[in-house]
């Protein structure tokens, strides 16, 4: 990816199989992207995740996957939570996405007896690491693949993807400003009608409901966390009109904003 910013590069230390324990959300959980596939399994509370365009809510029990190459961010959350990180070399030059959100024992026990020899650090509990989190990769394609694709289809796909990333990234740095679409084509280099075309085929919205969702969500944030007027959230989120926002809040949360605060 040309995209350098999003990126993050993870390192594998001795063993290609990186696990973390986490015991709240961090603070540096901002948009990014790595060719690992990422898994998170939530120990106790609740976690709010971005994974492309959508939007995933897990607790105690869940698990959250992130698909390699996929931009994602930490929204929120209250938990403690195993971050595991699968090197795509594991795949075999394939190539898989996964259900976003899962609850599976197997995974869980898989995950924990990976914690557990990854902190002997001896060599043969190294090799016992990879021996988990083959069987563990082989149960997530079994039962929880959605998409697979050869390295030629994975290429074009992931081509695709760093198209359109300057733009996911000037959206969230300017989600509350006016936004045209025609800024957005010119900073990815590309015309207008191909950018719209682009965008949709790669996070299955239009730019412009990409835009409402984010400023939709950044609302719900504020009516959860402050005191500020349904009115002040609806200016400071970008809407010059207070019941345009309560018609765009209605159509993504199916309520008003006064009664979602309620």
């Amino acid at each position: 990816m040309n995209d350098l910013y999003l990126y993050e590069n993870i390192p594998m230390n001795v063993s290609p199989i990186r696990l973390i324990e986490f015991h709240s959300l961090p603070d540096d959980f901002f948009l990014h992207w790595h060719e690992q596939t990422e898994l998170l399994y939530l120990r106790e509370g609740e976690m709010t995740v971005r994974c492309g365009d959508r939007i995933i809510n897990a607790l105690a029990g869940d698990c959250i996957i992130v698909n390699g190459n996929e931009l994602h961010e930490g929204i929120s959350g209250n938990c403690d939570f195993i971050c595991l990180y699968l090197p795509p070399a594991f795949f075999e030059d394939q190539y898989y996405t996964f259900k976003h959100k899962i609850k599976d024992s197997f995974i869980e026990e898989n995950v924990l007896k990976i914690l557990e020899k990854q902190k002997e650090k001896k060599h043969a509990d190294l090799l016992a690491v990879k021996g988990y989190a083959y069987l563990l990769i082989s149960h997530l394609i079994n039962n929880y693949t959605e998409n697979t694709f050869t390295e030629i289809r994975y290429r074009r796909h992931l081509e695709k993807s760093v198209k359109i990333n300057d733009a996911i990234k000037y959206i969230e740095d300017n989600c509350f400003n006016d936004i045209s679409i025609e800024h957005l084509a010119h900073i990815s280099h590309m015309s207008e009608g191909y950018f719209c075309h682009l965008f949709k085929s790669v996070m299955g919205k239009s730019a412009k409901e990409y835009i409402l969702t984010r400023r939709i969500e950044k609302a719900i944030d504020m009516i959860k966390s402050t005191d500020l007027t349904i009115i002040e959230i609806a200016m400071q989120c970008g809407f010059s009109d207070a019941n345009y926002f309560s018609r765009v809040f209605k159509k993504y949360k199916k309520c008003s904003p006064s009664h979602y605060r309620k």
